[in-house]
């Protein structure tokens, strides 16, 4: 039987987590780097970024947030 899911080992990083109420994604991610990166104290690491979805959107329940790994500058 074919898996239907990849494992991904994800490193233990500090994540700076964006919610995002209205799951606008694509904007919130111009916003963190037009605007929250450049003001804060951390900058970006290798490692995976993560988009994730809560709820469904046609119920009107839908948030999302935006994590990446970050250190301190």
């Amino acid at each position: 039987m074919q898996e239907r899911f990849t494992k991904l080992s994800v490193p233990a990083l500090t994540w700076a987590i964006f919610p995002e109420p209205q799951c606008d994604l694509p904007k919130l991610w111009e916003r963190i780097y037009s605007e929250w990166f450049p003001t804060s104290e951390y900058e970006q690491v290798e490692g995976p970024n993560f988009e994730m979805y809560y709820g469904m959107a046609r119920h009107g329940n839908g948030t999302g947030e935006i994590w990446i790994p970050v250190k301190e500058k």
